[in-house]
């Protein structure tokens, strides 16, 4: 079965708002963009609002679409990712009980913080144009 999930791009100032979990997960340990799956009858675009308020404290609007990702596991776990931008409307963290760490990231720093990047979260920078492909990176 396919689970649906979705995220935040918040880019404001030159910075992009990245996360880490506090639990264990598939993305633990890596920086990743807000989000989670929806509720019955949430909109992707409002689990999209929802998990950033819920993970950051900050509070957004949906802009456009960003990048889609589709990945299965190895485990057998299948998700596909939508990504929407997000204009911030208050930019102070305050970091929800599923996130442990959480910073706006200068864009021009991303290459830098790759290694640190989960793979997904890399896949949907590129995707949206803030972060080279790999080969242009080195």
């Amino acid at each position: 079965m396919i689970r649906v999930a979705a995220g935040a791009l918040v880019y404001h100032n030159g910075k992009v708002l990245l996360v880490k979990h506090s639990y264990e997960s598939r993305w633990s340990g890596k920086w990743i963009l807000p989000g989670g799956f929806p509720r019955e009858g949430e909109l992707l675009s409002e689990c999209c609002l929802r998990e950033l308020k819920e993970e950051t404290g900050i509070e957004a609007k949906v802009i456009k679409h960003a990048a889609t990702v589709e990945k299965v596991f190895s485990d057998g776990f299948h998700i596909l990712y939508v990504v929407y931008w997000c204009a911030p409307e208050t930019t102070e963290l305050r970091l929800g009980a599923e996130i442990s760490e959480a910073k706006w990231a200068l864009v021009e720093e991303l290459p830098e913080l790759a290694g640190e990047l989960h793979e997904d979260t890399l896949r949907i920078l590129v995707e949206a144009g803030l972060l080279p492909e790999a080969s242009d990176r080195s």
